[in-house]
């Protein structure tokens, strides 16, 4: 079975575009107090707690700290679209 895409995919689909849209939830969580925006990046651990160092980090590090994760609810809806 073949998959069309949508045309356009490749004037949209840009870092830029991307950029804004984390920038804008981001922002949001802010807004909402389920997140603090921090003065530098920093690096956690697992449990969410701040460490000094990239030893010991999960993830990239961040601007942002969460302040209540548990109102937070992420969803992502693929089917059998894998792209």
């Amino acid at each position: 079975m073949a998959v069309q895409f949508d045309s356009n995919r490749d004037n949209w689909c840009t870092y830029d575009n991307f950029a804004q849209m984390y920038n804008n939830v981001y922002e949001i969580m802010v807004d909402t107090s389920v997140a603090v925006k921090l003065d530098a990046a920093a690096w956690f651990n697992k449990d969410g707690n701040e460490v000094p160092t990239e030893e010991n980090t999960f993830g990239q590090q961040s601007s942002y700290k969460w302040t209540c994760l548990d109102l937070v609810l992420f969803m992502d809806k693929v089917g059998d679209n894998t792209s």
